[in-house]
Formats: structure tokens, C-alpha cells, sequence
């Protein structure tokens, strides 16, 4: 029953890492761009860092889950 559990929120976790890279992808470009103020550059440093940090964090969960999934399939 877990197995049946874990895919699904698998596929939930590679969709929710997808948007966050895509956000993080386009806050570096805003960053870089040339006419931004240093107090813009400032206000788009936070919340690019924390889409980085959560971006960290499922990857992490996601790295466990399928690891466990893989026990879960071998051991059968």
C-alpha cells in the first residue's frame, strides 16, 4: 500500500521541483538584468534564495522516497 502512496507523491514532488527551477530561472534573469536597482537586485535576492533552499529540500525527499522505493521494489 505505501508503494501505491509513494508514486503519485513522487510525481508530486518532480512537478512542485519543476515550477520551483522554472521560478528560480526566471528570478536570475530578472536579476541580471542591467537597468535594476541595487534595492530591486536586493528585494529579488530573497525570495530567489528561498526558492533555492526549497528547491534543495524536495530534491532531498524526493531523493529519499524513490530511494525507498527502490528498497520496497527490490526486496519483493
Amino acid at each position: 500500500m505505501e508503494l501505491i502512496i509513494s508514486k503519485p507523491r513522487i510525481q508530486s514532488l518532480k512537478a512542485q521541483m519543476v515550477l520551483r527551477q522554472f521560478h528560480c530561472e526566471s528570478l536570475a534573469v530578472e536579476f541580471e538584468t542591467e537597468r535594476l536597482t541595487i534595492n530591486r537586485k536586493a528585494r529579488l535576492a530573497y525570495p530567489w534564495d528561498d526558492m533555492l533552499k526549497e528547491s534543495q529540500v524536495l530534491q532531498l525527499m524526493l531523493d529519499l522516497l524513490e530511494r525507498r522505493e527502490r528498497k520496497g521494489v527490490a526486496a519483493r
